[in-house]
């Protein structure tokens, strides 16, 4: 299985979660069936000539379609999947040729010609600089520098022998590697012994730093050749062949294009040897995007075999020493983290302090080639485009629900569709995250189970055996709202089919009270785990989360806690709509739909970042919303302040995707939408406010209960009639309610 086992490697290298790599690698086992009843050789004899011919005639199979359709398109995955990964085996972009050594002594040295671990940390180097800043402008090999020396020396309990007492005044660590301060650029070269600090080792010594400032300018100005430590001759090496290296820079920008590239926090590292093997013998090429030096990391890390090739610029005893101080440094200093494996082999993590103080520094360069990470050129999000590709793959939906939908999630990430079952919510809900993302792992649609009690099924949970472990959940939610953090400029969609299955507030209670306080949910414990999940974690704003309820006697009602946070968008289908689906009936298409609009992506987060309210006919509006709030607040059903701002941007999100609407229409959405939802009670209690209410959607020519309900066939497009989404579904709650002595706004 070497075939199928790198396909795996692949996958986690592009970040996808433990489960999602386990239901792709055990996908296999239905397509090698298929592949046996079809006569097609097994998945792994495959070959990049014959890859897509085989895989077009397995998603033929009509058992591969069942399956597939059942398994959330889990198949179909895993083989596009496959596909990208034979391409990527052929991928002209990597290094075929090892790059090639420049000149014979080229390295990288650190401050120093020789290793210095034993100095190579804060306490030393700044204790050091304290006492040279005491002693500045004076000599280093006087009795008073020496006991400053002897006496922090003392203080540390360090090995290092700072003072050399037994060797004399002359003899200390200024004498002996004071040129790993003057390489760090804190003290200037001088003559007689004079100790003479520069502008930032002064303020360095001074402010008592946290060393954000050292290590920003470290990041920023240090550059190899070091004109410090290297001889004449080998500088000129250096800048006959035109290369220059910012080797702190270097590091920390292939670090932030594997946090790009990687969604996984566990592969945001950089090991000593790949530093040694890959990264050094590329930094000769002085225009090398940090993408390809990426590609080339996890090729090693994959297999070390095809880089044996390549030139060691290591060969001396102390060279790999030298070239492990920069991360020995970097972590000393509290910019990466270091972890040693069992094996004891050793990775240096990127850590917050690194992201927080350096990451908005770098600055990727796009290149067309790289399909994963590069944004594809954005426009203007255009309604009407989703509306036209929806019925291009054979959907039937009406203009005014699409745009509700929409609206409604650019209003607040949070929409319920609810109605008939097989009305179409779960498909609207997969047609739009499929035409807006660029990638599936942009979304996860996941059926919630009966069994939901707890937020484990989302959130996970600590391994009570193994302390130190975090249980990630197999719904892969944790690893989407990873990605979504990364990604700040992509949309991501967790999609709950059939939510209400179980009751809300038990397993999405965590969801809810962040989407109003945006604090972060906390996983664990701050220190007890340590397998790249977060203590905390933050529900990002690019999040959209939709839920599609179904009403019959296995499921749950919502509370008003969930419906005041949410859109709730009801599915119904009516007699023409029936007759033309049943008149045109075909399958669908919905491949046709697959990133169409991703062009539009960056332009949808920005709409749903406009929290403005509409100021378009506010009196018409407010006077209207405050005869709801006075009719509902008799059930105990008014709204608050936050449903009324909810309402007031979900006008002017709606004004914005389509400016043709009336106030009139987009009124009558916002009341269907957000007020109607949480009524519900006996027919004793609703039926004189349901009266009430017809009454606010209809002119004065006509009367509620003898022109409206009484009527079997009234017909709701009436110009008499102001709000009819809202009045026909008024009609029907008053009728349930005198039909059967109850009603709420769910129904079966």
């Amino acid at each position: 299985m070497g075939q199928v086992n790198d396909f795996e490697q692949y996958l986690k290298i592009k970040g996808k979660s433990e489960s999602t790599v386990n239901s792709y690698i055990g996908a296999f086992k239905l397509i090698n069936q298929i592949a046996k009843e079809n006569n097609i050789p097994e998945i792994e004899s495959w070959e990049t000539s014959n890859v897509e011919e085989f895989a077009h005639q397995i998603k033929k199979d009509q058992s591969f379609i069942d399956r597939n359709t059942s398994g959330n398109n889990m198949y179909s995955a895993a083989l596009n999947h496959y596909i990208k990964f034979m391409e990527v085996k052929e991928d002209t972009t990597l290094f075929k040729i090892p790059p090639i050594i420049p000149f014979e002594n080229f390295k990288w040295r650190w401050a120093v010609t020789t290793p210095s671990e034993g100095i190579n940390s804060p306490e030393i180097l700044i204790g050091v600089l304290r006492i040279l800043y005491k002693h500045n402008g004076q000599k280093h090999t006087t009795q008073e520098f020496q006991d400053d020396l002897l006496e922090l020396q003392t203080e540390l309990e360090t090995r290092i022998d700072l003072a050399k007492v037994d060797r004399g005044l002359n003899k200390n660590i200024i004498e002996n590697s004071g040129q790993y301060w003057k390489a760090l650029k804190l003290l200037e070269n001088s003559t007689g012994g004079i100790i003479n600090l520069t502008r930032l080792g002064i303020s360095m010594a001074e402010d008592n730093p946290s060393y954000d400032d050292f290590i920003r300018h470290l990041y920023s100005n240090f550059t190899l050749p070091n004109v410090h430590i290297e001889s004449n001759e080998i500088i000129q090496e250096w800048r006959v062949n035109n290369i220059e290296v910012s080797p702190i820079k270097l590091i920390f920008n292939i670090l932030f294009e594997i946090k790009r590239q990687s969604k996984s926090p566990s592969n945001w590292y950089i090991s000593p040897e790949e530093l040694k093997d890959i990264i050094i013998p590329l930094s000769v090429y002085s225009k090398l995007p940090m993408r390809q030096y990426v590609n080339e990391i996890f090729g090693y890390r994959s297999n070390t075999q095809p880089y044996k090739s390549w030139p060691n610029c290591t060969p001396g005893d102390n060279d790999f020493r030298m070239v492990k101080e920069y991360l020995l440094f970097l972590s000393n200093f509290g910019y990466l983290d270091l972890i040693e494996l069992k094996d004891k082999s050793k990775r240096y993590y990127l850590n917050s302090k690194s992201i927080n103080v350096l990451e908005k520094d770098y600055e990727p360069i796009v290149n067309e080639i790289d399909i994963k990470n590069d944004l594809i050129k954005q426009i203007s999000f255009d309604i009407k485009s989703f509306q036209a590709d929806c019925k291009s793959a054979g959907l039937v939906y009406t203009d005014k629900l699409i745009t509700r939908f929409v609206s409604s999630l650019l209003t607040k990430p949070f929409v319920i569709l609810t109605g008939l079952s097989g009305s179409g919510k779960t498909k609207l809900s997969q047609a739009y995250v499929q035409w807006i993302c660029q990638e599936e792992s942009q979304y996860r649609i996941i059926p919630v189970g009966a069994d939901w009690t707890n937020r484990e099924p989302l959130l996970g949970y600590p391994n009570a055996l193994k302390p130190e472990e975090y249980v990630k959940p197999d719904s892969g939610v944790i690893d989407l709202i990873l990605q979504a953090s990364s990604n700040p400029e992509l949309p991501h969609f967790l999609i709950l089919d059939e939510m209400n299955l179980s009751h809300v507030e038990r397993y999405f209670a965590d969801f809810l009270s962040v989407m109003e306080s945006n604090e972060e949910i906390p996983l664990y414990a701050d220190g007890t785990v340590d397998n790249g999940v977060p203590s905390k974690l933050k529900v990002p704003a690019n999040l959209f989360i939709i839920g599609t309820v179904n009403i019959d006697e296995t499921t749950n009602m919502f509370s008003p806690k969930v419906l005041d946070r949410a859109n709730t968008i009801e599915f119904r289908i009516n007699n023409s709509e029936m007759e033309g689906f049943l008149g045109k009936a075909n399958d669908l298409n919905m491949k046709a739909l697959l990133a169409k609009g991703a062009n539009m992506a960056q332009n949808f987060i920005s709409l749903s970042n406009i929290k403005s309210f509409t100021t378009k006919d506010l009196d018409v509006i407010t006077k209207t919303l405050l005869n709801f709030f006075g009719e509902l607040q008799k059930t105990g059903a008014e709204f608050g302040y936050r449903s009324a701002s909810e309402i007031l941007r979900l006008i002017n999100q709606l004004d914005t995707l389509n400016n043709v609407l009336t106030t009139s229409e987009k009124l009558d959405i916002a009341i269907m939408q957000k007020l109607l939802p949480k009524l519900h009670g006996s027919r004793r209690k609703l039926s004189p406010i349901l009266e009430t209410l017809g009454g606010f959607c209809l002119t004065k020519d006509l009367k509620v209960v003898k022109d409206v309900f009484d009527k079997v066939d009234f017909d709701y497009s009436n110009d008499k009639v102001l709000y009819p989404l809202s009045l026909e579904k008024i009609a029907r709650m008053y009728k349930g309610a005198v039909d059967n002595g109850f009603a709420s706004y769910a129904e079966a």
